[in-house]
């Protein structure tokens, strides 16, 4: 298996990867760690075994899984934490470009967040949102309103101080507008990715109480199988 770190930034999660690898001993099993910029402190530079790590800098929208050397490996892994708006929606295509006879993207787990960036030519559920009743002018809304749960009302400090109940509940309705737009986001994704033979779910990761950002979807490669049931479901 390689487990491909998109957006890995200095690492660390692709360092505790390799750390796998090696408690566990998974023989012909490597790291490949992306990220665009060049980060100080790389935690991948001090992984003992060399051999089972690589770090690419690229873009993940130019990066095409078909041109990399995965060596032995027949199936991928893809995992990112708080990959920012669009960039879920570019890593989910890279992983899924990946997919030929010789290799598969088994597995996909991205911890997500930023829903206020994701953008409409990049978004990979925009079929599904379509073919629920919404509009491009309804999703850059719903993309604006995403941001109510996490980044405030945009008044200021003292415009806030008018009122304290009134506006307790205001932020308390405005909050859970953000978290309704963001799952919705996050759903339409799901979609998109069982529409491509994954098992896929939304599921919390980590209390709330360590990151309000504690959303993950979670993929597994199972082929024609769940296209079926998908077709199946949507039938009924």
């Amino acid at each position: 298996t390689a487990f491909i770190d998109l957006g890995a930034g200095r690492g660390s999660l692709s360092f505790w990867l390799t750390k796998l690898i090696e408690n566990e001993k998974l023989e012909q099993s490597k790291v490949l760690v992306i990220d665009r910029a060049s980060v100080r402190f790389k935690r991948d530079n001090k992984v003992d075994d060399r051999s089972i790590v690589e770090r690419i800098k690229v873009d993940i929208g130019d990066l095409d899984m078909t041109k990399v050397d995965f060596g032995p490996c027949k199936s991928l892994v893809g995992v990112s934490k708080h990959l920012c708006g669009g960039a879920t929606d570019l890593a989910i295509k890279c992983l899924l470009n990946a997919n030929t006879e010789a290799i598969k993207a088994q597995g996909i787990l991205i911890c997500v967040c930023c829903h206020h960036q994701i953008t409409h030519n990049t978004f990979v559920g925009r079929d599904w949102l379509f073919a629920n009743g919404v509009t491009r002018r309804a999703f850059e809304v719903i993309i604006k309103l995403a941001s109510w749960c996490t980044c405030g009302d945009g008044r200021s400090r003292e415009e806030r101080k008018e009122g304290l109940i009134e506006d307790h509940e205001r932020r308390k309705e405005m909050e859970e507008i953000g978290w309704k737009c963001k799952r919705l986001m996050d759903y339409a994704r799901v979609e998109y990715l069982r529409s491509n033979g994954y098992e896929a779910n939304l599921s919390y990761y980590v209390d709330k109480i360590h990151t309000i950002e504690n959303i993950c979807i979670v993929g597994e490669f199972m082929g024609a199988k769940v296209v079926e049931v998908a077709a199946v479901e949507a039938s009924n």
